[in-house]
């Protein structure tokens, strides 16, 4: 069958589940098997979900990755992963996702900086105001070469397995400046040293 006919048999085209910042709900949809008819919607709050860290393994009993299950305080019948949404290679990975979801969910701190959100960080009060404060640049993550961006992910990499590890490590520096452009560096300069005067 064509790429196409199978998604809409089985659902793919219609969302499954939505996890809102801004509600601070989870919407599920519940479809009918085959026929990705929309069963039901649930929507609960996100609070109300109990993390369960789980290591997959093959039926040759070798590790397979890892997977963070939310399951709902009152049944677990109302649960969802991180399969399908991040590919968990590692513990670390795994409670790094369940901060990166954490830190998602929670309004009074910045989005988690990360390319996913980089053109969506200004409509986001708490986040726009974070950015204003330490500087970060509003493409950050654009402006970077394919290179830089293989090399910070493998210094993020570093830090969260260092983490998962036990290190008491500070938190992970971004390092904005090296992303401005050269006229925006003169006029973070011009505005220092208005400042200080």
């Amino acid at each position: 069958m064509p790429p196409p006919i199978p998604k809409i048999f089985f659902g793919g085209v219609v969302p499954h589940i939505q996890v809102s910042r801004q509600t601070g709900m989870v919407t599920i949809w519940k479809y009918v098997p085959i026929l990705g008819i929309k069963r039901k919607t649930i929507i609960i709050p996100f609070s109300e979900f109990i993390p369960y860290l789980h290591h997959l393994v093959t039926p040759t009993g070798t590790g397979a990755g890892w997977n963070v299950i939310l399951a709902h305080k009152d049944s677990r019948r109302i649960s969802f992963g991180a399969i399908g949404m991040a590919n968990l290679k590692s513990r670390g990975d795994a409670l790094a996702f369940w901060d990166f979801l954490q830190r998602y969910m929670d309004v009074e701190q910045p989005l988690p900086d990360s390319p996913v959100f980089e053109t969506v960080r200004h409509h986001d009060p708490t986040t726009k105001a974070y950015d204003g404060t330490v500087g970060r640049p509003a493409k950050y993550w654009k402006r970077m070469t394919k290179a830089q961006i293989d090399r910070r992910s493998d210094e993020m990499a570093m830090y969260i397995e260092r983490l998962a590890n036990g290190e008491d490590l500070p938190p992970f520096e971004f390092d904005y400046e090296a992303m401005l452009t050269p006229h925006e560096q003169k006029q973070r300069k011009r505005a220092k040293k208005n400042s200080d005067a």
